[in-house]
């Protein structure tokens, strides 16, 4: 049974980010899809360790790992409420 609660709650977190991204993306569904994420202030190019949901905003203390700025404490919560 535990082991169901945390799987859903990984998949729960995953779908919460990509609806993130797809919102961030809204005006392309095509660039939704195949663009790389990137930060919104620095436009760096995010690699694979900063893409997964929640340890990535808790390993950076909740900024950018390239230029530092704060990442919007509505990208973790929302991630979690998924």
């Amino acid at each position: 049974m535990f082991f169901v609660v945390i799987i859903a709650f990984i998949v729960g977190i995953i779908m919460g980010s990509f609806g993130l991204v797809l919102l961030d993306r809204r005006e392309s569904i095509k660039t939704a899809l195949l663009g790389r994420s990137m930060c919104l202030t620095c436009k760096h190019t995010l690699s694979s360790k900063d893409l997964i949901p929640l340890i990535s905003y808790i390993s950076t203390g909740g900024k950018c790992r390239y230029c530092a700025v704060p990442i919007p404490i509505s990208c973790p919560i929302t991630e979690l409420i998924m």
